[in-house]
């Protein structure tokens, strides 16, 4: 998990970034390499799989978003198809981002 997420840490540290615009995120999101959607795809599949130590709160908050988190998740589907995903949902990437802001920040 650790690997594809410190290749990509500085996007990770951008899109949690309060002083950045959510248009700028969105930008950032909309155009994603490979990388950077596969460190996605790793966090979505941590949370699905239940690896992460997530506060009964914040289970709530990401269960709103189980099918994309697990469509994110599915290594079946191309990593094109998870662009378009993470370019139509950016608002709960970004919200799952956020809420595993602390996590991330334990990584780096």
């Amino acid at each position: 998990m650790a690997d594809s997420l410190l290749k990509v840490k500085c996007y990770l540290r951008l899109l949690t970034d309060k002083d950045v615009l959510i248009q700028q995120k969105k930008a950032l999101l909309s155009h994603s390499s490979d990388s950077q959607v596969e460190a996605i795809t790793v966090l979505a599949q941590n949370t699905q799989k239940k690896d992460l130590p997530i506060t009964n709160k914040e289970k709530k908050k990401l269960s709103k978003y189980k099918k994309i988190l697990k469509k994110l998740s599915n290594t079946k589907i191309a990593k094109a198809t998870k662009k378009r995903l993470i370019k139509k949902h950016y608002k709960i990437i970004l919200i799952v981002i956020l809420i595993l802001k602390e996590l991330l920040e334990h990584l780096f």
